[in-house]
């Protein structure tokens, strides 16, 4: 294939084999494998979530490390963005449920904006401490609603400090919050009503008082690198080298960047459904990296915004959205990955440190090398690349300084950040209303290009805090003789701190 021979001779010229990395049996690419093939399961109050709410929820254990053993005393604690109402469940290794608030110390469960709840609480008569005779992966799980629970019965669950959940209990809590999921959805559609609730969990690992201790271990680095140009959907046009910029990356990071084959996840066209990508990220990798793991994301493909509606928060007016395979235009709300639900499952990563790489445009272009979705675009009279260009470009003088806060992502993992969720950062390809590009080469997109060579021509020492000027500088300089008349503005969120080493 043409493209495919281009790419060899621009990437193996920067010192970068051409090879999709072969996934040898491991941790992350089992799990995934696993979950391709597994069906719907009941929801239990372990799955249940929301992740339309417009308001966030993070829960906390004392330790870093979320490893305890027996005989350990456990303290978590839970902050909401909003005013609402505690509920706060364990989950046992076993997949017993109990709740602890509200609780014989905890009567009023009430939760106040941006302030802490403890569990226990310091004036509570009790400690919780970890006792066996099963030991393993354990959840806590904080859900914060607007009013109180019809479910809960505060004269049945505040009789002691903590209170075993029956079948009966559990399934009527999951009924009613999932019947508000179903209220939020009329909301959207016009009907009056707010989001009803928000979720977050905290998985940590319990073992036995005389279990082996573990060597300390430099912390796994864990990767998925996802490109999707083929599209379910006839009206999306399809791109050409998405796929090469997934199997580029995926391959610089197992050669440079420190991830194992098997822990490094490539998923491509017909693999890219929504489905998936929130198993990755709701269940997978809270379950295989665990605290302090270090996770590299990577994403070629479209990107697109629609028109933000009564519950979401947008400064521009605007939702934001990478596209899946099975994305349908006529129905971007439920079938696109949206960047509100996008920030509620990188929750579930919290204590982790993330890197994303977005190579994906924010507004419809004209062109055959811009990223823009609308086939229809090509149908239009031929005209030329500055008039293409010009139409599609930002409509403020200064678009680097308008822009900065509002690329995918951005504004809900803000909110996360708010609750004292850190060690999150980004680099996007172009602000929100501006092209992302392919190369006129035909064999990666423009960003990713660039990345691999500065990451592969820089200093071992190079860090993801270094990558931003220098790529900015190159992309600026090809954009500007390549695409004359326009600008792809490189954007960062950075929370990450010290700088994750890229070839450590």
């Amino acid at each position: 294939m043409k493209t495919k021979k281009l790419y060899l001779l621009s990437v193996v010229a920067l010192g970068l084999l051409w090879g999709t990395p072969s996934h040898a049996q491991g941790t992350l690419v089992d799990s995934l494998n696993a979950a391709k093939k597994t069906g719907s399961r009941d929801i239990t109050i372990e799955k249940v979530d929301n992740d339309r709410a417009d308001f966030a929820v993070l829960v906390e254990v004392d330790r870093e490390d979320a490893t305890y053993r027996e005989g350990d005393l456990i303290h978590a604690r839970v902050k909401s963005s909003r005013d609402g109402f505690l509920y706060l469940v364990h989950i046992s290794s076993t997949g017993k449920e109990t709740l602890l608030i509200p609780n014989e110390y905890q009567l009023d469960n009430e939760i106040k904006a941006n302030k802490a709840v403890d569990f226990p609480a310091k004036d509570a008569n009790f400690l919780y401490r970890i006792s066996g005779p099963n030991f393993g992966r354990e959840t806590i799980k904080a859900i914060v609603t607007d009013r109180k629970l019809k479910s809960v019965d505060a004269r049945k669950f505040t009789q002691a400090p903590v209170t075993v959940l029956e079948a009966k209990d559990s399934k009527s809590i999951v009924d009613e919050l999932e019947k508000s999921k179903d209220i939020v959805i009329e909301s959207r559609l016009g009907a009056s009503g707010d989001t009803k609730f928000a979720t977050h969990q905290v998985s940590y690992t319990t073992r036995s008082k005389n279990a082996a201790t573990l060597p300390s271990a430099k912390p796994k680095r864990f990767a998925v690198c996802i490109g999707v140009e083929k599209f379910k959907d006839p009206r999306i046009r399809p791109l050409s080298v998405c796929v090469n910029d997934a199997n580029a990356y995926a391959k610089l990071l197992t050669t440079y960047g420190g991830v194992d084959k098997d822990n490094c996840v490539v998923l491509t066209n017909e693999e890219v459904t929504l489905e998936i990508i929130k198993k990755i990220f709701c269940d997978i990798l809270p379950e295989k990296a665990p605290p302090g793991s270090e996770i590299l994301i990577f994403w070629s493909g479209h990107g697109g915004r629609m028109s933000a509606t009564r519950a979401e928060s947008s400064s521009t007016g605007y939702v934001e959205y990478l596209v899946p395979y099975d994305g349908r235009l006529s129905d971007p709300e439920n079938t696109m990955l949206l960047e509100g639900p996008f920030g509620q499952w990188v929750q579930r990563l919290n204590g982790r440190k993330l890197f994303f790489v977005l190579d994906a445009c924010h507004s419809g272009g004209m062109t055959a090398r811009a990223k823009s979705m609308n086939n229809a675009d090509e149908e239009k009279p031929a005209e030329t690349l500055a008039e293409a260009i010009g139409r599609a470009k930002s409509v403020a003088d200064d678009p680097e300084e308008e822009f900065i806060d509002f690329s995918f992502g951005f504004q809900s993992f803000a909110r996360s950040k708010a609750l004292g969720q850190n060690g999150l950062a980004v680099l996007a390809s172009s602000s929100y209303n501006q092209l992302s590009w392919e190369r006129d080469e035909g064999d990666l997109s423009v960003l990713t290009y660039f990345l691999i060579k500065t990451i592969i021509e820089g200093p071992r020492s190079i860090t993801h805090k270094d990558l931003k000027p220098k790529v900015r500088e190159a992309v600026d300089r090809y954009i500007g003789k390549t695409y004359p008349n326009t600008r792809q503005t490189i954007v960062e969120q950075d929370d990450l701190t010290p700088g994750l080493l890229l070839k450590p």
